[in-house]
Parts: structure tokens; C-alpha cells; sequence
């Protein structure tokens, strides 16, 4: 098993076999580390929330997930609107070959392969522009989740940061 360490820099415990700090990316020499027994995690979260150079990564980081978030939204906005793009000629087409198949009567042949031609015509478009429409907006879900896992994880963002990129605040 490696051995752990805490960072010299920050006091975040690491293995003892990596180059750098994951967390604020001081570069580790293992002659020079100390082991740290001292360091709270909330006192190191404090010292990180008071820097500088961290106020600045969090402005960056909380600008980034935003943009983020407006693109997923975007996506599944495209999304909903392929979907009622595609049903409401789709309902159109299929009332279209209702009204054609009924008022064809028996005598028309031309009339009923006509009426179920344009009503199945309608199905499709409808029904598949539906399937495309979710499968766009299910992309756009999926980036979200994906910011989600990223906010949350993010070193360089507090819990209300986190609330307010992610719109729950």
C-alpha cells in the first residue's frame, strides 16, 4: 500500500507517489513533504475559500459551468421543438388521411390507398420526428447530469457557488 501524505502547500492528503497536489497543484517532492496530522478538512476547505488565486479559479469555474448549462439547455430546447415540429404536421397528415380515406366511399380505390397512404405518411413524420426530438433532448439531459457530477466535485466551488451555477439557488 502507498504510503500517504499531506501536501506541504495546502494539507490535502495524497498519495505518496504522485508528482503533484490534485488539489492545488503545488508540485510534491517526497523528501520535502511533511506529514500533516493537524489539518481539518474544514480548516484546509476555509483556507482555500480565503485565497486569492481561489476566488479567481471560482469566478472562472462558476463562468464555465454556466456556459455549460445554458448550451444543455439550448440542446434540449432544439429537442422539444423538433418534437412539436414533427407532431403537429404529423396530427395534420393523419387527420388529412382520415378525411380522404372516409369521403372516398367504396367505390374509390384510388381514394382509400390515397387516405392510408397520407395517414401513414403522418404517422411516420410524426412518430419519428417525435423518437429524433427525444433523443436530442435526452442529450441535452445528459449534459446536464454531467455538469452536475463535475459542479458537485469541483474543488474550487462551495456549496453555495454550487447552488447558484447549478440554478438551485
Amino acid at each position: 500500500m502507498t504510503e500517504t501524505i499531506h501536501c506541504p502547500s495546502c494539507g490535502v492528503e495524497i498519495e505518496g507517489d504522485a508528482s503533484s497536489c490534485l488539489f492545488c497543484g503545488a508540485a510534491l517532492r517526497p523528501e520535502f513533504a511533511q506529514m500533516a496530522t493537524d489539518v481539518s478538512p474544514t480548516a484546509h476547505r476555509v483556507a482555500h475559500e480565503n485565497r486569492p488565486a481561489q476566488k479567481d479559479r471560482s469566478a472562472q469555474t462558476m463562468e464555465r459551468y454556466r456556459e455549460g448549462y445554458v448550451h444543455a439547455r439550448a440542446i434540449n430546447a432544439f429537442g422539444a421543438t423538433v418534437k412539436m415540429a414533427a407532431l403537429i404536421p404529423g396530427v395534420i397528415l393523419v387527420y388529412a388521411g382520415y378525411e380522404v380515406f372516409g369521403s372516398s366511399g367504396s367505390g374509390s380505390v384510388i381514394g382509400v390507398f390515397g387516405g392510408v397512404a397520407i395517414a401513414l405518411a403522418g404517422f411516420l413524420l410524426g412518430g419519428l420526428g417525435w423518437v429524433l426530438g427525444v433523443l436530442v433532448q435526452s442529450a441535452g439531459q445528459s449534459m446536464k447530469a454531467h455538469f452536475d457530477c463535475a459542479v458537485n466535485g469541483s474543488h474550487f466551488l462551495n456549496d453555495d457557488q454550487r447552488a447558484e451555477v447549478m440554478s438551485l439557488k
